[in-house]
């Protein structure tokens, strides 16, 4: 623990450094004061910022060393460059949590150490046994390979989340790989919303929704799988939260909201392609720049989303032949890594029958049609408290209407975003999990619209509070609970690293065997987690290496179809 919380003290000093560029450009630029911002989305755009950097890095070169020293420089050189504007800030960060007093000082730290704690404990993500830990270790040894998605067809949803993880793995430091980057967004994120101790300052309802989203991004099941192991979904659910928030009262944001606001939703495509539906909200922005005829302002977000987004197409490219993964009707780069096409349905619709059958009545959903099919998923298939989530979000639409006088143009805006988004997740592979950052705030908000009174919100906030800490006690008994189911049925096994005070557990050790054909790998019955590259669980007929290293990629080599009977010649 003593090793995380140095870890995530580093990688949030460095975020705000990076963040704080942006915001003093943006002063700059824009000639006007800016009303104080908050520390946490002033990081939490600075680790956007690095990760965007480290995205065009990754082209070149491997995220390792090298990297973390160029980003190390990058930011004392912030640091002592732009010393006299972050002293300014830090007096008003300084005055804003002064506020908030003693209690939410006490909370934080509570949450401080529960994720710090959590974030030790031994990852149980199936996925991050899978391909999230190989994918970050490929991504540590070798510059962007060409053809990876061949050797694993995971390795093609090229999320830039795993380069943050990657570049703060530092395991060429400690020997240990540790990817335990997620702890760190859920502590900015924390802070963010902990404001509700200031309530004086926000505007009601977004106090209650603040307080809401606070209690349920503590939900168990998705703490306890999670915030340990580089989950994508995470960041979709806690950055389609904070969307919501800055968008829904965006004539009353900071500049550093404004600059998350662009960011976010080009930085979410890059980390899981399924977001694509957030891209409607700089959409909505452009064009209200045009009408306005804010043209540098239009061109400010188009030139954002050239600049994040490139480095991710190209890294689709490199590593499955295509533009955007798994999407094989856009073809148009004819490179002999490319991924075969049947592979990448394959593993569609792997994606999205998971999602209908994750509990029970598989044969039923299979053969089932449309409205069958959707019937037995609710109630069959989802978890009670996703069944309320659910409920609470189609149902909203009610209580929206019934205020609709009380509500702004933004706020329609972003409702609207949440049902696009909705739609979109129940056509493509309706996991709860994939949709809490559409589930969460529009439940959120209609409940909070029903509440007509911000007297007992002391109260209500001590609820929450209360709440939020019942929550992190429960998802520390249900890992208890899990590992040890894990370790009886031999998913992962007893870390010789018995204590987590000073560095994490490290990954569960799988058996592999060496294989030589048709090149020299190591073979797993399922994950590979931290064995030695490459790894995989199966192989594609008619894989090849391109060339005599590792770092020239992998191709498929289809056979030609086999030819009928020679005809005879006619007379």
């Amino acid at each position: 623990m003593l090793y995380l919380l140095l870890k995530f003290a580093y990688i949030i000093l460095l975020s705000f450094l990076f963040g704080i560029a942006s915001d003093w450009i943006l002063q700059k630029y824009t000639a006007r004061p800016d009303r104080p911002g908050s520390f946490a989305i002033t990081a939490i755009n600075g680790l956007m910022i690095i990760g965007m950097i480290c995205s065009y890095f990754s082209l070149v070169a491997p995220l390792a060393v090298t990297c973390n020293v160029l980003l190390g420089a990058t930011g004392i050189g912030i640091a002592i460059l732009l010393r006299r504007h972050i002293k300014e800030r830090w007096i008003q960060y300084h005055g804003q949590y002064k506020t908030a007093g003693g209690w939410a000082f006490l909370f934080f730290i509570l949450l401080t150490a529960y994720v710090l704690y959590l974030s030790a404990l031994q990852s149980i993500n199936y996925d991050e046994g899978l391909y999230y830990a190989p994918f970050i270790k490929w991504i540590q040894t070798y510059r962007v390979v060409p053809g990876l998605a061949n050797l694993h067809e995971r390795f093609g949803f090229n999320s830039h989340w795993h380069l943050l993880a990657a570049v703060f793995n530092w395991s060429w430091l400690t020997g240990q790989s540790g990817n335990q980057l997620n702890g760190v967004l859920y502590l900015l994120v924390s802070v963010y919303l902990l404001q509700i101790f200031r309530h004086p300052h926000i505007q009601w309802p977004h106090q209650l929704i603040m307080a809401g989203i606070l209690l349920l991004i503590n939900m168990p099941q998705t703490s306890v799988y999670f915030i340990t192991a580089p989950s994508a979904d995470l960041v979709i659910f806690y950055f389609g939260c904070l969307l919501f928030l800055c968008w829904s009262q965006q004539e009353h944001i900071s500049g550093d909201l404004r600059i998350f606001r662009i960011l976010a939703p080009f930085f979410l495509v890059t980390v899981k392609v399924s977001s694509m539906p957030v891209l409607l909200l700089p959409a909505i922005a452009t064009w209200q720049y045009l009408y306005t005829r804010s043209w540098t302002k239009a061109a400010a977000v188009c030139l954002t989303g050239i600049i994040i987004l490139t480095p991710w197409i190209i890294r689709n490219v490199m590593l499955s032949g295509y533009l955007l993964f798994p999407l094989e009707t856009i073809d148009i780069c004819q490179v002999d890594w490319k991924s075969p096409a049947a592979e990448i349905i394959r593993n569609r619709s792997l994606v999205h029958d998971c999602a209908y059958v994750m509990n029970k009545d598989a044969a039923v959903l299979q053969a089932g049609a449309g409205l069958q099919k959707m019937y037995t998923w609710f109630f069959h298939n989802l978890r009670l408290y996703d069944k309320l989530l659910l409920m609470g979000f189609v149902l909203s639409p009610i209580v929206i209407v019934y205020h609709h006088r009380r509500l702004t143009r933004a706020q329609w805006e972003s409702y609207s975003y949440l049902w696009i988004g909705m739609l979109f997740w129940l056509s493509q592979a309706p996991d709860p999990r994939f949709a809490y950052g559409y589930l969460v705030p529009g439940t959120v908000w209609a409940v909070a619209l029903l509440v007509k009174t911000n007297k007992s919100f002391h109260f209500q906030r001590g609820i929450t509070v209360g709440c939020t800490l019942l929550f992190a006690v429960i998802t520390l008994l249900l890992y208890n609970h899990l590992h040890r189911q894990f370790v009886s049925r031999g998913l992962v096994n007893m870390s010789a690293n018995a204590s987590i005070w000073l560095f994490p557990q490290p990954y569960s050790t799988p058996p592999l065997s060496k294989e030589t054909t048709p090149f020299p790998y190591y073979k797993a019955t399922e994950q590979c987690w931290d064995g030695p590259l490459p790894c995989t669980y199966r192989l594609p007929a008619g894989i090849r290496r391109r060339g005599a290293t590792l770092q020239e990629g992998f191709k498929v080599i289809t056979p030609p179809p086999k030819m009928g009977p020679k005809m005879a010649p006619a007379d």
